[in-house]
């Protein structure tokens, strides 16, 4: 339900008896939304049609919306931006420049041992049929070293567009309190233009056919509009994380993996994940995947990795949630391997899926303590 915004008027029709019920999500989201606003009106959510009413009356009596913003709904995509957004650890911004007829602005920045994220949005009148999207230019530090990475999650409403950019952490910087960065953004439109029906026995006109005649459609075409552009230069603190050298090979199926590293921070888990590649030469990209369980809870992750001809792979594992750092045991499982004949960046084609891959399936498990 995160991506509907439900005002009084919704609530209303809802109590009128309509199928609507809320999810454990969007529970805790009112929850927040309210006790923020209204900490004398909690929801028990003790009967639909109860807690509606008692919703409706809170929203009433302070004015409120059941609505996130489309900074709010760009944040609810990954579960680690969700979490460090929610915990209050990242750093406000709220930096506008105006840019032609639109204006960007960056929100809130924040920074860990895994990942850097730079929440930014565009605003502004647009025509109908078009779209206004803020695009980055570049992400360099003070050292000059340009940041990999990019958008990771984007929401747009009329007129507004805002994104969460994340970057990988240089390994070097892990031990600062505090990084520089200049951010580049620019302002674009994106018109889309309407495909026209035509006529077969007219072709080459545009006009509307008359029913029943056979037509096509004139390919769909965007008309973008550059803005311009504009710089930020932020100050990110960081956020410490936790390492754990595993250094762990584990034997399964016939095939070694090991695991070198595992490095938790609040928004995202990483590892360092190798292991041997059957046939490299005709399968040269490899995914694995992995459940990292901390307690009771399993946190899911995937990594990849692309190689030409080399028997040996490793890759960077990535779980996007946000995985408790004090825990004393963790066990991280690979449970599969799957192996496909064409490598990053190359075209995929339906064909290709599933005959062309290979499958090595485990389990591969380590036992993760911090050694003494």
């Amino acid at each position: 339900m995160s991506c509907e915004q439900y005002r009084i008027s919704d609530v209303e029709e809802m109590l009128e008896g309509g199928s609507f019920r809320p999810s454990q999500d969007l529970q805790a989201r009112v929850q927040v939304k309210l006790s923020k606003s209204a900490p004398a009106f909690p929801i028990p959510w003790l009967t639909w049609r109860g807690s509606l009413i008692a919703l409706l009356a809170a929203l009433v009596l302070t004015g409120g919306v059941i609505a996130l913003s489309a900074r709010e709904q760009a944040v609810s995509i990954v579960d680690g931006i969700e979490a460090v957004y929610e915990a209050e650890l990242v750093h406000p911004v709220n930096e506008t420049r105006q840019v032609g007829e639109a204006s960007l602005s960056v929100d809130w920045v924040y920074a860990d041992w895994n990942q850097i994220l730079v929440s930014y949005t565009a605003e502004g009148r647009v025509q109908e049929n078009a779209g206004l999207r803020a695009e980055i230019v570049s992400a360099r530090l003070a050292d000059g070293t340009i940041l990999e990475g990019g958008t990771k999650t984007g929401y747009s409403l009329s007129g507004v567009s805002s994104n969460v950019a994340a970057f990988n952490m240089p390994d070097r910087l892990r031990n600062l309190s505090s990084i520089n960065l200049q951010f580049v953004l620019k302002a674009l439109t994106e018109q889309t233009q309407t495909p026209m029906r035509t006529n077969d026995t007219t072709a080459g006109q545009n006009q509307e056919a008359p029913v029943g005649s056979s037509v096509q459609l004139d390919p769909l075409t965007i008309v973008k509009t550059d803005l311009g552009s504009t710089s930020f230069d932020l100050a990110i603190p960081v956020t410490p994380g936790r390492v754990i050298e595993v250094g762990q090979t584990i034997e399964a199926e016939g095939y070694e993996v090991t695991l070198e590293q595992v490095l938790l921070a609040p928004s995202m888990t990483t590892a360092r994940l190798c292991f041997e590649v059957p046939d490299p030469v005709h399968f040269r990209q490899w995914v694995s995947s992995v459940t990292l369980t901390a307690g009771s809870k399993g946190y899911s992750g995937a990594g990849d990795g692309y190689q030409v001809g080399e028997a040996y792979s490793c890759q960077r594992v990535e779980i996007q949630e946000s995985v408790p750092l004090d825990r004393d045991r963790y066990v991280f499982r690979v449970d599969e391997l799957i192996g496909f004949e064409f490598g990053a960046g190359e075209m995929v084609t339906t064909d290709m899926l599933p005959e062309d891959e290979w499958r090595v399936r485990g389990p591969w498990v380590f036992s993760l303590r911090d050694k003494p």
